[in-house]
């Protein structure tokens, strides 16, 4: 599934598909198998607020990475949601999704 998103957000921003399928491939294993874990973690978060997760602004990514922060988890944990959520939402593929300050140790 994330395999498919990278690939899509990649070819989206106009870089050729053959381009975007070989850089998707060269993502480790690890990296997508997280990536995927996180992603349906917001998706779920999403879904609880009737949110449409591909259409989430920015401000309700940094409610769900607030949502994060508040129930214990550590900045480079939420970093990487932030990394995996802007892969695949309208706001990060438009580079609009930025490390907020307050989640810094």
């Amino acid at each position: 599934m994330m395999m498919m998103m990278i690939k899509s957000a990649w070819i989206e921003k106009g870089i050729s598909k053959k381009v975007a399928s070989q850089a998707a491939g060269a993502c480790r294993k690890s990296t997508l198998s997280s990536y995927d874990a996180r992603v349906r973690i917001f998706y779920k978060w999403c879904d609880e607020r009737n949110l449409a997760p591909l259409q989430t602004s920015v401000a309700q990514v940094a409610d769900f990475l607030e949502h994060l922060f508040e129930s214990g988890l550590q900045y480079r944990i939420i970093s990487g949601y932030r990394a995996a959520i802007s892969i695949v939402t309208q706001a990060g593929r438009e580079r609009r999704l930025v490390v907020i300050p307050s989640f810094h140790s």
